[in-house]
C-alpha cells in the first residue's frame, strides 16, 4: 500500500489525472461564451497582460539577482 501512495504522489501522475478530467468535463458540461468580436477582443487583451506582467516580473527578478 505504501508504494501506490508514494506512486500516486507523483507530479506526472496528478497532471494526468486533472488532464483526464478536463476532458470529461469539455466534454460532458459545455459551458462559456459563444465567441463573437467582443469576447476575442476581451481574451486577446486578458493574455497581453498576462504575458506582459510575466515579462515585467522576470526583469525584476533578473534585475534583483534572483531565481527565475
Amino acid at each position: 500500500m505504501r508504494r501506490v501512495a508514494n506512486w500516486i504522489d507523483l507530479p506526472p501522475v496528478w497532471l494526468a489525472v486533472f488532464l483526464i478530467l478536463a476532458r470529461i468535463q469539455a466534454q460532458r458540461l459545455p459551458l462559456g461564451p459563444k465567441g463573437g468580436a467582443l469576447t476575442d477582443l476581451l481574451a486577446g487583451v486578458l493574455v497581453g497582460g498576462g504575458v506582459l506582467l510575466v515579462l515585467l516580473a522576470i526583469t525584476g527578478m533578473r534585475r534583483h539577482h534572483t531565481t527565475v
